[in-house]
């Protein structure tokens, strides 16, 4: 599910939410009904330590509590700053480049729509579609109808014409900056063959390496003393030792001498194995 439609649902679900005459019962979407503007949102925005503004006009607030409860805080706070008073929100939008006028813009799923009764916002909602010149919303402190009506006691799913002079504008939140990479089954299935088909490699070429190169132990004359250029070293190592000396893997003491045991001269024949068949 989209960041988008987890706001929506939510917002939603409060549909029909009444507020409340006293401090009591608030979670509850039609008890206790009242005038005093008492809510669950008041109450969930001063949880989240925004602020104690129970007993207020009550619409930014349910617009920023639902999107922190759909989200999760953190989510939540990299594309909307709390507000419980709309000018401020206006403000904000525009501070961040991410305010539309009404006038030649098209609301977008999940945008948050701003009211005025004259030169600043006293309303606010959120944008659920747009479509055939209309435009539907989640509000609070509102009641039905296609009208603006502050501090109408409840939460509401409402529509307007885009038109409607009433509308002062928009905010876009930033989605895209909290959206998360998704993965679909055919990916995911995908992804699974890749990791087999390398475990599947990695196990064979341990396999190989534990057949082919069992650890030996040889007594020389020399033992801790081996160059790739005489005898004293065995005929199995010559070839790796000398592309691991080429690859500058190993360096020799600047008189032929590499000081190999054979533990090293297993780790280089090791190492040149594994580069051709990796």
């Amino acid at each position: 599910m989209s960041d988008i439609q987890k706001v929506l649902d939510l917002a939603e679900s409060y549909v029909g939410y009444l507020e409340k005459a006293s401090n009591y019962r608030l979670e509850d979407k039609t008890a206790n009904a009242g005038s005093a503007n008492y809510t669950i949102f008041a109450k969930k925005y001063d949880d989240y330590g925004f602020g104690n503004f129970q007993a207020q006009p009550w619409c930014a607030m349910a617009v920023t509590v639902i999107f922190y409860d759909a989200l999760g805080y953190d989510k939540a706070a990299k594309i909307l700053k709390p507000y419980a008073y709309c000018p401020y929100g206006v403000n904000e939008w525009k501070r961040l480049g991410r305010w539309h006028d009404r006038i030649g813009y098209t609301p977008q799923s999940g945008d948050i729509i701003f009211f005025s009764s004259g030169a600043e916002s006293t309303h606010t909602g959120i944008v659920r579609s747009s479509s055939g010149g209309r435009v539907y919303t989640y509000e609070g402190n509102t009641s039905d109808g296609s009208t603006l009506i502050s501090n109408g006691g409840a939460f509401c799913a409402k529509s307007y014409a885009t038109s409607y002079s009433r509308i002062l504008g928009y905010g876009t939140p930033n989605w895209e900056s909290i959206k998360e990479e998704e993965i679909d089954m055919e990916e995911l299935n995908a992804l699974k063959e890749r990791v087999e088909a390398i475990d599947k490699s990695l196990t064979n070429a341990y396999d190989i390496i534990n057949k082919n190169f069992e650890p030996r132990i040889y007594s020389l004359e020399h033992p801790m003393i081996y160059n790739y250029i005489d005898d004293n070293m065995p005929e199995w190592a010559h070839e790796a030792v000398k592309w691991c000396v080429d690859k500058g893997i190993i360096n020799g003491t600047g008189n032929g001498e590499l000081n190999l045991n054979d533990e090293k001269l297993w780790a280089c024949t090791v190492i040149y194995r594994l580069s051709e068949i990796l």
